[in-house]
């Protein structure tokens, strides 16, 4: 239980650390408030995903903070970013033309393409709480010392804690009003109802004081110097406030004498006692900050800043760092000019804690989204395993795993997709070998776990078909192998592994985050089934083509930078994806030439980032002009291939060509010597075709509106059927809240409680299998409904066909009889040598004889019939087949997956509340 207080002060720190670093940042570049927020809001969601102990602070600030830049229109060289950061924290840039500051550019570009990765396109555009609450304040007149209060309040709500990715800004600004009213001792007044409907009419009460006790009890575990920190701003505005009241009530006479100046030795030794800490930013309130602790300077590294590296291995960590305020002017003294703690020579008792070394963090934190470190019971398994678990209803379960234990670098966690074993850590990504050297020597930690972590996971019933987030990077895994449990995941990480192939992944069709990244993978394959995926990484493989793509409709972020594409045709290949938003293709060989960006603009004009920049309007306009001519190439051929897929789906892509009646010649190679009286057999029969393309057509209107009907009469009875089982599990989870009050009463009536709980149970699991049994049969009479409308629609469709054919059939009739009746007159000329123009050896042939003519005659009519047979068989078939598919797929879709499915999770719902009773502790007998 200490060790997950300890993470977790830890991780808070690193937070507010990299919080801070990002308002100073934005401070020295006098940019916005806005652009600030939305930089540590970044930095925030980046923290959703990987653990803060991964990467240096200042990497993710500077990456945060210029991704900001970037969608806030704001923009500001990377450079400058660099060189302000370094200079906050006391540190010497690195020159612009070195190898150094060249590789730390490329880390802060991977991490800003991280980012826009992990926050994806829905929350670029940030909704930030302090517009809305200045917004607020000035519409309704509230007291200077409410609205000063709010505003710092909401900058820490912001700062300290991750309130703003769970709660609307709506919410997080009414939050931050409430508690300022609350520390002032005052009232919120509002005329129109409720004050907290001022922001938004679907706030409730109940969600502000949520996220007000959440934020009290963040506010109380963070450090003294901190809480310190604000209530001193309270104070100093509130003695602000009555100065400027004196001087205007009572302003001064007369100028007073300046005093004699301190010595410089005095100065110096008291420095401590009367420096403030300045707050550079232009665009907050927040007052100067005297320091609270008299060894507050002892705590940093020498030469560098109290909230980076630090003399201990703690600081930095958990010892959380002021709220967006870096005092470092005062840090650059050596440790032997100060002293050491309340004595001289005596070590200070508060810090001793702090002497112990930090335990390893090598390796980012395998849990993407952290939604609570503790047990289902209750409890935290800090010695064992961190778990996080989200179920809903008995529905979609998080698990992410993230081991307690280490041994000197050495993590257990899954490795080669083949099980949990323990694996040495590698240097993590911004931090040297050194320094992990250092803080894993007297690991205090270095305590073996007593099972594996697979072993933990089925103690804690964590069941991994319901897994939907897995990290398996940095673990040396070659092949993509033994993930067929995982039947649920949503999102994949396996980058920087050494993986040469993709597959093994075929059955994940629920995936919509694949990451591929830095591996050996030299051909993109085995994603034909991920047809919900969104997001897909393969930067810095060995990729060579863009192929085997086409079934991934949903893809809006690609990233293949870094391989070996050369070829621009590849970029075509993009243009089939309608939803795709952003492409990083940089760093491959033909991305070095001429008119790169102006032909992916050209060819991608949807494109909302290319190389995480954002697309540049102009230079669309300019690529198309430059490429027009290719462009509309492109967009006829689209058209021309979504017609043709048209005709298949109607059936009628055989007889789809004008020259339909040609095609009657193609295995005909007399009938086309005898082609004598075409003209006008020619058009009555392509006017049949054409009847039945026209049929074609319309009927495959009607299907589709049939099947659209029919699914929306799905969805329906799937909807009420839900609503329905919602209701039956709110009111046993009513009746659940009463049991849980009844749990220290004597134990007989512990005991009947119980027998009465799982009696509920049970006749929850009757009630929800019964609305089951009744949505199975209200699908199956659909089912059964669609498949005789579906089938009458098929049936009179090849009707329809059929007569047009027969029709066509007795045009050849009579086209033949024509031909017979030609062909005697004409063999007489042949016989008198009598014709104009010479004739071809094989009509010669054909007329040597009365036999000769015959035979070609009945041979070019057979030839016909057959070829119009064809033509009917065709459409019979394809009609059919259709059909086939189609309720094969309604049948295993609707019925039969879909009721396993539902069945799986109200079973695993009734385990756990039946699992629930017996976790309960029962007092003996006699107990009270």
């Amino acid at each position: 239980m200490e060790q997950c207080k300890v993470e977790r002060s830890l991780h808070l720190a690193r937070r507010q650390q990299c919080a801070c670093l990002i308002q100073e940042i934005g401070s020295r570049l006098q940019t916005t408030q806005v652009v600030i927020n939305a930089g540590i809001y970044y930095m925030h969601y980046f923290y959703e995903v990987f653990s803060p102990e991964t990467i240096k602070p200042i990497l993710v600030a500077i990456a945060a903070f210029y991704c900001a830049c970037k969608t806030e229109e704001f923009s500001r060289k990377l450079s400058f970013l660099i060189k302000a950061a370094y200079d906050i924290l006391k540190r010497p840039a690195p020159d612009e033309e070195s190898d150094a500051f060249k590789r730390l550019v490329q880390n802060v570009h991977a991490l800003e393409a991280t980012i826009l990765m992990v926050i994806g396109f829905n929350t670029l555009e940030v909704k930030q709480p302090h517009v809305l609450l200045i917004k607020a304040i000035r519409a309704n007149k509230f007291p200077k010392e409410i609205a000063h209060t709010s505003y710092y309040v909401c900058t820490n709500i912001l700062h300290l804690t991750t309130l703003v990715l769970r709660h609307s800004a709506e919410a997080i600004a009414a939050a931050s009003l409430y508690i300022a009213a609350k520390w002032n001792g005052t009232d919120i007044q509002s005329s129109n109802g409720e004050w907290y409907h001022i922001f938004s009419p679907m706030l409730t009460f109940e969600e502000v004081s949520k996220i007000t006790d959440e934020f009290t009890l963040t506010f109380q575990e963070c450090d003294l110097k901190i809480r310190e920190q604000l209530r001193c701003s309270l104070r100093s505005r509130k003695l602000q406030r009555e100065r400027r009241e004196d001087l205007v009530n009572n302003p001064p006479r007369a100028q007073e004498p300046q005093r004699r100046p301190v010595p410089d030795s005095q100065q110096k030794a008291d420095s401590w006692k009367t420096e403030k800490r300045p707050y550079n930013s232009t665009n907050s309130s927040a007052p100067q900050v005297p320091s609270q602790h008299p060894n507050h300077h002892a705590r940093s590294h020498a030469g560098g800043s109290q909230n980076t590296q630090m003399n201990h291995p703690y600081h930095g960590h958990n010892r959380a760092p002021q709220s967006h305020v870096y005092g470092n002017e005062h840090l650059n003294r050596s440790h032997s000019n100060r002293p050491a703690g309340p004595g001289n020579n005596e070590p200070d008792p508060k810090r001793q804690r702090f002497d112990r070394p930090f335990p390893s963090q090598c390796q980012r934190s395998p849990q993407p989204h952290l939604s609570g470190g503790h047990h289902p019971d209750g409890t935290t398994r800090a010695n064992r395993m961190e778990s996080s678990v989200s179920n809903s209803g008995g529905g979609e379960h998080k698990v992410h795993y993230q081991p307690a234990n280490r041994i000197h670098g050495t993590d257990y966690r899954m490795t080669q997709s083949t099980g949990y074993n323990a694996v040495p850590n590698k240097p993590p990504y911004g931090r040297d070998e050194h320094e992990d050297s250092r803080l894993n020597s007297g690991n205090p930690r270095s305590v073996k776990p007593t099972g594996t972590v697979s072993e933990l996971a089925k103690q804690d019933g964590i069941h991994f078909e319901n897994v939907t987030h897995l990290r398996l990077d940095y673990k040396n895994i070659l092949k993509m192998d033994n993930l067929w449990a995982f039947k649920s995941l949503v999102k994949l990480q396996l980058d920087n592994n050494i993986i040469e192939r993709i597959e093994g992944i075929d059955h994940l069709t629920h995936l919509r985050w694949l990451d591929l990244s830095f591996n050996n993978i030299e051909k993109i394959d085995g994603l034909q089934n991920l047809v919900n995926l969104e997001d897909l990484t393969l930067y810095n493989n060995r990729i060579t083509s863009l192929e085997n793509m086409e079934n991934l409709k949903k893809l809006q972020v690609f990233s293949v930078g870094n391989n070996y594409i050369t070829e621009f045709s590849n970029i075509k290949y993009l243009r089939q994806f309608r939803h795709l938003r952003s492409v990083c293709l940089h760093g491959n060989p033909f991305s070095k030439n001429d008119g790169y960006k102006l032909y992916i603009h050209a060819m991608l004009p949807n494109l909302f980032y290319l190389d995480y920049q954002r697309t540049d309007d102009k230079l669309k306009s300019k690529s198309y002009e430059e490429y027009q001519l290719e462009i509309d190439g492109i967009i006829k051929n689209v058209l021309k291939k979504a017609k043709i897929e048209l005709y298949k789906q109607a059936f009628i892509d055989g007889i789809v060509d004008e020259n339909i009646f040609q095609k009657l010649f193609t295995d005909d190679p007399d009938g086309r010597e005898l082609l004598v009286v075409p003209e006008l057999y020619n058009k009555k029969f392509t006017h049949q075709c054409k009847l039945v393309f026209d049929l074609g057509i319309k009927e495959h209107d009607k299907r589709n509106k049939e099947i659209e009907s029919f699914r929306n009469c799905i969805d329906q009875a799937k909807m009420l059927n839900a609503e329905l089982s919602k209701k039956k599990i709110n009111e046993f989870k009513l009746y659940q809240d009463k049991v849980k009050l009844l749990e220290n009463t004597d134990s007989i009536k512990v005991e009947d409680d119980i027998l009465d709980y799982n009696e509920n149970v049970q006749q929850l699991w009757d009630e929800l299998m019964r609305n089951e049994s009744v949505l199975v049969k209200q699908i199956d009479e659909l089912i059964n409904e669609f498949e005789l409308n579906l089938n009458d629609m098929i049936n009179t469709f090849i009707e329809n066909v059929e007569e047009h054919f027969t029709e066509c059939r007795e045009l050849q009739t009579q086209y033949h009889k024509r031909l017979t009746d030609l062909c005697p007159g004409i063999l007489e000329r042949f016989m008198r040598s009598d014709f104009q123009n010479e004739p071809s050896d094989a009509l010669l042939a054909i007329f040597i004889d009365k036999e000769s003519v015959t035979n070609a005659l009945t041979a070019s009519n057979d030839a016909h019939l057959l070829k119009i047979d064809e033509f009917a068989d065709e459409i019979n078939e394809k009609a059919k087949s259709w059909m086939k598919e189609t309720f094969a797929s309604i049948y295993s879709r609707e019925k039969y997956d879909r009721n396993r499915a539902r069945v799986m999770e109200r079973n695993h719902f009734i385990d756990a509340l039946r699992n629930d009773v017996e976790n309960l502790d029962i007092p003996a007998l006699g107990e009270s």
